[in-house]
């Protein structure tokens, strides 16, 4: 514990402390319970970039946003777009954000999620389709720790590393077994010990507590990385990942991990050279292969 305490402050009530953690392993939820408030450092994303916009979280807890506004995506009241950073209003503790294609998660101190922006497949998690301009409060989710944004779906993982999936569904990037849209968030199936999320354009990814990785959803490129190019509806492990995963970031249509030992492997489309294994061929990798010329010093990883 920090030596830094402050003094004459009275608790009650249930408290969370989460470590602060280095960058490799910065999507690690690692904490304990005291005894509802949370306090939390350093943990998730703190800058997002979504289809032409941009958020930041600042230092005091704030969040700006910046670009492309044309579903409320920058969460300010309006659909004008901005040239500069604008503070979205009623947002003060955040702690970790997600852009998707045209809408935004904003994970609170309080372990609240707020949404907006596009809400057409109920990507925003409150119950309906209707877009958003201003922060509206994702419902049933109250111990979020990191979220995730794909193009029209939204992944958060909850303190007792369960992870939640909310919108569109139709290659089964929410994991619960079918191609249902849903507007309010529901349970990955088979997940219980999770440390982080990432998403693709129709897809996700979850990394465990046991260095293995999860994932579910669209696969015609290979972006689940099970040797095969069929769509999974629940969660399936990727081959030849057994115990080492630290991070991992999804691009549009492939994947990343990075491993214990510095080095980082990729899965999927690879038409652009995006596996960055040094083979131009450009085909894609139905399992994963060791990125080019990084042989042990990676510390962070995205897509």
């Amino acid at each position: 514990m920090s030596a830094n305490l402050v003094a004459n402050v009275t608790i009650s009530g249930n408290i969370r402390c989460f470590s602060t953690l280095s960058a490799k392993t910065a999507n690690v939820a690692t904490g304990f319970a005291i005894g509802g408030v949370y306090t939390y450092a350093s943990f998730g994303a703190r800058i997002a970039g979504g289809n032409y916009f941009t958020a930041v979280i600042m230092q005091n807890g704030s969040v700006r946003t910046f670009g492309r506004n044309n579903f409320g995506q920058l969460g300010v009241g309006d659909t004008t777009n901005r040239l500069t950073p604008v503070q979205v209003p009623g947002i003060s503790g955040a702690r970790a954000l997600a852009a998707g294609r045209y809408h935004t998660a904003v994970v609170q101190n309080d372990g609240t999620v707020r949404m907006f922006g596009l809400n057409t497949s109920g990507q925003l998690g409150v119950n309906d389709t209707t877009n958003r301009s201003a922060p509206v409060q994702a419902i049933g989710l109250s111990t979020g720790t990191a979220v995730a944004c794909g193009g029209n779906h939204t992944a958060v993982l909850l303190y007792d590393r369960t992870v939640r999936t909310f919108g569109f569904n139709s290659n089964g990037q929410l994991g619960v077994n079918d191609t249902t849209n849903r507007s309010t968030p529901v349970t990955v199936l088979n997940i219980s010990t999770a440390t982080a999320v990432a998403c693709g354009v129709s897809h996700t990814a979850v990394l465990l507590a046991d260095g293995t990785v999860r994932t579910f959803g669209y696969n015609f490129a290979g972006a689940i990385g099970d040797n095969t190019t069929v769509d999974k509806l629940t969660p399936v492990q990727v081959f030849g990942i057994s115990s080492s995963a630290t991070a991992i970031a999804c691009g549009l249509y492939h994947t990343a991990v990075l491993l214990a030992d510095g080095t980082v492997r990729t899965f999927g489309f690879n038409a652009d050279g995006q596996l960055g294994f040094n083979v131009n061929d450009g085909f894609n990798r139905l399992t994963p292969v060791q990125v080019f010329g990084i042989s042990s010093s990676a510390t962070a990883i995205a897509a």
